[in-house]
């Protein structure tokens, strides 16, 4: 079993890392095992966590997006559709048009890109075709397919084959500062899937935000479980959300959007204050969140068109679940920009816990929709990149392989290097 440190300030960082909660419920003596994995070079922040969050929390992992390109020990891109039963209408890659860093920050950029370079297995040779994408329609069991010029970027704490390279056991506080693309028709979210259960929903998502384009005040934080099933009716999931309070200028302005997961409730955050909690006990099916085991990946999407961003205001007269009307606004990507600042993540330490309660408005709602993200990587001809994988804790380490281990005594956690 791997033990890396980070290389500039000798700080361990958990990719897999036990919250205290759970070391503490060890039995007394009994040794455990931590996997870390390294944090990558770069700028260490120094941050205060916002009032809410113990003060016993220590930095674990973080990018700051410095360099040039995207850190692979950390991140691997999304590629192709994504839900597209929900009529999305864009292709994520790694082209460096849709996926960049400069200056400190990520871009994920979407554009109108209405031809693809693909093969034609009749043809056997490679020609430019328009960019579509399909499903099978649920009732029908019909293949449909539709036009979908555009295309985007997506990140996540997975790699495309399946294989988890960070996910976030127990407790932990997730920041992200980001400022929002104007576009009409983007879809732009912060998001987590569970890792234990089967796949979204039923292993949980947290939503931490999503956006629509055309509205700059429509900041909307979910939680999403398995479906509560009712006759006649098909569900992808329950949902339990809460558009979240903001002064509206989240497209022309960095803002921090943040989400704190503890034993009993998940509370968001935004620009540092408490705005949204949902206690475990108002969720119906709450297994994905209460399961120590469950790890949540992250995610950092800019998707375009669909039925999320269906306008659903009183007067609503507008439609911008198809983009194609709204091409322009993807041209040159000066409109349709999502920059991500950092993604900072916080966990339990041995220390003793101090928390400041946060005030927060806490009427829940529960909808029911079938469409949401899936926690779906699609597998595509490009090599892997190899990255550094997440060991299950607890598993022996083989012959020359350095580990942490620790013996637990009242709440005392000591730890020695083998």
């Amino acid at each position: 079993m791997q033990k890396v440190r980070n290389k500039q300030k000798g700080m361990i960082a958990g990719a897999r890392v036990l919250g205290a909660s759970l070391i503490l419920s060890t039995s007394l003596l009994a040794p455990f095992t931590t996997v870390y994995a390294e944090t990558g070079e770069g700028r260490v922040p120094n941050v205060t966590l916002p009032n809410g969050v113990p003060k016993n929390y220590d930095l674990t992992w973080f990018d700051e997006f410095d360099g040039d390109k995207l850190d692979r020990t950390k991140w691997d891109y999304s590629l192709s559709s994504f839900d597209p039963k929900a009529r999305t209408q864009m292709h994520f890659t790694d082209d460096p048009a849709n996926v960049s860093l400069k200056d400190g920050i990520l871009h994920l950029t979407a554009l109108y890109t209405p031809k693809q370079w693909k093969w034609n297995d009749q043809t056997k040779k490679h020609e430019w075709v328009d960019r579509e994408n399909t499903y099978v329609d649920s009732k029908t069991k019909q293949t449909i397919t539709y036009k979908a010029p555009f295309t985007s970027g997506a990140i996540q704490t997975r790699d495309r084959h399946g294989k988890v390279l960070t996910e976030f056991v127990g407790d932990f506080y997730a920041e992200s500062r980001i400022k929002l693309p104007f576009s009409e028709s983007s879809w732009a979210s912060f998001w987590m899937t569970g890792t234990k259960g089967g796949g979204s929903p039923t292993s949980g998502e947290i939503d931490v935000f999503e956006s629509k384009g055309y509205d700059p005040k429509f900041i909307q934080a979910n939680i999403h479980t398995a479906p509560t099933p009712e006759p006649g009716k098909e569900k992808y999931s329950d949902q339990y959300q809460k558009v979240l309070p903001n002064n509206g200028d989240t497209q022309t302005a960095f803002h921090t959007y943040g989400v704190l997961k503890e034993g009993d409730k998940v509370t968001f955050f935004y620009d540092g204050q408490a705005v949204y909690t949902l206690k475990y006990s108002e969720i119906k099916n709450k297994e994905a969140f209460v399961n120590p085991e469950n790890g949540f990946i992250l995610r950092l999407t800019h998707i375009v068109g669909g039925s999320f961003v269906k306008d659903f205001g009183k007067n609503a007269t507008r439609n911008y679940t198809d983009a194609i009307p709204y091409k322009d606004s993807y041209k040159d990507g000066s409109r349709s920009d999502m920059q991500i600042d950092y993604v900072r993540v916080w966990q339990p330490s041995a220390k003793p816990v101090t928390t400041e309660a946060p005030t927060t408005t806490t009427t829940t709602t529960t909808t029911t929709t079938t469409v949401a993200p899936t926690t779906t990587t699609t597998t595509t001809s490009k090599p892997d990149v190899p990255g550094t994988t997440t060991e299950e804790k607890l598993k022996l380490p083989q012959t020359g392989e350095s580990v942490e281990t620790g013996l637990v005594f009242a709440g005392i956690v000591i730890l020695s290097s083998t």
